[in-house]
């Protein structure tokens, strides 16, 4: 499968510049092109989508893809979404015609990879939520199962000090949490 950016929609609406994700399976006998002439379109969101990767999962003979969007628009910010497209070039998810948001927070998430594990799909990308980190950033990492769910979502996260030295007391809600058994917090 080749995947690109297309501005054939381009001038439609008040997605003046927008830029959409389109593929085509070549066959590897004849290099010839399987979907229709022109490519197809995999992902049809507001403003752009951009720096797609794609992986071949052999077990459902289909492909996963992450990528940079910007359908948000919150200040020109970047978030990381991905998908699982059939090898006909349908979206496995019904649910999610456009991809699932696998991280919407403030400010740009960006450069995203990924790889398969087992039952689904890690995606990993450069993180800058936080203000003071806007060029270091961090990086930060989000299991997607077969099905488009994401193991847990947390709707909010706090950590207040509680007065004595090197001791923070960390708050948590989780909208969703799928197959977690538990977490486990680190330090930096």
């Amino acid at each position: 499968i080749v995947v690109w950016q297309d501005q054939r929609n381009l001038n439609v609406g008040p997605d003046y510049f927008a830029t959409d994700l389109f593929g085509q399976l070549i066959s590897g006998a004849s290099g010839k092109p399987l979907w229709a002439t022109g490519g197809i379109a995999l992902i049809k969101a507001s403003r752009n989508q951009t720096k797609q990767i794609l992986a071949f999962d052999s077990a459902s003979n289909g492909f996963w893809m992450c990528w940079m969007d910007y359908r948000a628009g919150t200040g020109g910010a970047s978030d990381i979404y991905g998908t699982r497209i059939k090898s006909d070039g349908g979206a496995v998810w019904s649910a999610y015609p456009t991809g699932v948001a696998i991280c919407t927070a403030a400010n740009n998430q960006d450069q995203p990879a990924m790889c398969l594990s087992g039952n689904g799909m890690v995606s990993v990308w450069h993180d800058a939520r936080s203000p003071a980190t806007e060029y270091a950033g961090s990086i930060y990492a989000q299991k997607v199962f077969p099905d488009g769910a994401l193991p847990v979502e947390i709707s909010s996260f706090t950590a207040v000090a509680t007065g004595e030295p090197g001791t923070v007391n960390l708050s948590w809600t989780t909208a969703t949490e799928i197959k977690t058994a538990g977490f486990e917090l680190l330090r930096q």
